[in-house]
């Protein structure tokens, strides 16, 4: 027995995912993704990661704008599909996530209820959990909501940072989905609906949440830095230049010094800043338009003092 599917999505973990539900031979229907957006400089449009992909395999592809537009849903409803998959994409409406037969499954990289949300690894991160998961569901009305499918833990170790959690929870993922799918398709799986007691958010990152506040412990600032490397970035300013710090670790000291205050700042003793508790050691740092560098590195070519404060 097939499984006919539409796949949704945007981004490089997308593309994963899809390429995954491909290399297990399931019949992909069509790939919807959105259209293609300015680069950052805004001189050519660029076409999603999804786009790229799919358009390299010649698989069908259905490029949209509105998702509540009529002419779509009718396009969506005469693929005839069994089950829509969406990952990295928009909020779905309820006349596309049931267009398909078995409706629509999502891949959500937390352990629902918890960290519902479009930055769930990212918070995982800045929160410090020793772990989180991936959870597959079914789409309903309200955002991450929906019954269960299945979940799998992933462990957080105390230094990792985004980019591995990230390759870690690709792993995972793609082996979740792919059981899901064929638990849909015998019947095996039954979904169950979630405890909203447990629900707890992680919601998409603003500029200011990605600025240190070095008034934080130095565990929290460590975990912002990780959960940001290695992009966006964590920042800060030093004296009105805008900095990104990119690696860093604590030091649980007893003693305090003003927040943000270099500590040290010389190739030997390394790049030392005060927090509102405990002091962290900047390991890689980048500055306003330069490439990262290891922070000795860097100390060797930029001159810091001492008393200096980051704010």
């Amino acid at each position: 027995m097939s499984m006919r599917i539409v796949f949704f999505g945007t981004s490089d973990f997308s593309v994963r995912m899809l390429d995954s539900l491909i290399e297990s031979g399931y019949e992909i229907a069509a790939v919807v993704t959105l259209p293609d957006r300015p680069s950052a400089r805004g001189h050519r449009l660029i076409p999603t990661p999804v786009k790229d992909f799919a358009a390299g395999l010649n698989l069908n592809l259905i490029e949209v704008t509105d998702l509540k537009d009529e002419e779509f849903v009718r396009e969506l409803r005469e693929l005839k599909a069994d089950l829509g998959v969406v990952v990295s994409f928009k909020i779905l409406p309820r006349a596309v996530f049931t267009a398909p037969r078995l409706g629509t499954l999502n891949l959500h990289p937390s352990l629902l209820p918890k960290l519902r949300g479009a930055a769930p690894l990212r918070w995982a991160l800045i929160r410090g959990l020793s772990e989180t998961g991936v959870t597959t569901f079914l789409l309903d009305d309200k955002v991450d909501t929906g019954d269960i499918l299945l979940s799998e833990k992933i462990p957080i170790g105390p230094n990792e940072n985004y980019a591995e959690l990230f390759d870690a929870v690709g792993s995972v993922g793609a082996r979740l989905l792919r059981r899901s799918i064929d638990g849909l398709l015998d019947g095996s799986l039954k979904p169950i609906p979630q405890d909203n007691r447990l629900a707890t958010k992680a919601p998409k990152l603003t500029r200011e949440i990605c600025r240190i506040d070095w008034s934080r412990r130095a565990i929290d600032v460590h975990n912002l830095v990780r959960a940001l490397s290695p992009s966006p970035g964590a920042w800060t300013t030093l004296r009105g230049e805008s900095v990104k710090i990119l690696k860093a670790k604590y030091i649980d000291v007893a003693d305090r010094h003003p927040p943000g205050e270099i500590l040290a700042c010389d190739p030997e003793e390394g790049l030392i800043i005060a927090c509102g508790e405990g002091n962290i050691e900047v390991l890689k740092i980048q500055t306003a338009g330069k490439r990262p560098l290891e922070a000795r590195v860097f100390l060797r070519g930029n001159e810091l003092s001492k008393g200096w404060v980051f704010v």
